[in-house]
């Protein structure tokens, strides 16, 4: 993994962000962000109001998600070091 970090500029419900990531991990922070865009606007498209009624519907249909995979026999082991790489990130 390189330890160089670069910034990465990532768009989410219309919000700007920039990130430090390592520039080998900007693909997987790019399809992160645009999932979570993509439940925020399914969200919005399903009658939640609210930016933090959105944010936390998205968020509950990821980690419903994750859960649904972790109970699938997926590598629990992997799922935990992707959620503190995802923890770090957004540190």
């Amino acid at each position: 993994m390189s330890s160089e970090h670069n910034s990465v500029n990532l768009k989410i419900y219309d919000q700007e962000l920039r990130i430090a990531c390592p520039e080998d991990a900007q693909d997987q922070l790019l399809a992160a962000a645009k999932m979570v865009d993509e439940m925020m606007l399914k969200a919005k498209k399903a009658g939640v109001f609210g930016v933090e009624r959105i944010a936390m519907m998205a968020a509950l249909n990821i980690a419903n998600e994750l859960l649904s995979a972790k109970s699938k026999n997926v590598d629990s082991q992997s799922i935990e070091r992707m959620m503190a790489q995802i923890d770090e990130r957004i540190s």
